[in-house]
């Protein structure tokens, strides 16, 4: 009985730490995504000033 205990938690561990490492990924990707929205945030500003108007025909316009 006490074998199975101790596989009981060892699995129960593994669990755990597999949930703090899909916890940790996730805050990762939405990092790496806020940051790749504010760069394309600067190069659409970057655009519209260079360019007398923006037609909105580019992927960046389109996502404001």
């Amino acid at each position: 009985m006490s074998d199975f205990l101790v596989v009981l938690f060892k699995d129960i561990q593994g669990l755990v730490q597999n949930i703090e490492n899909i916890a940790y990924d996730l805050k990762s990707r939405e990092r790496c995504s806020f940051i790749t929205m504010l760069k394309a945030l600067m190069l659409r500003q970057i655009m519209m000033k260079d360019l007398p108007g923006c037609l909105g025909c580019c992927w960046i316009c389109q996502r404001s």
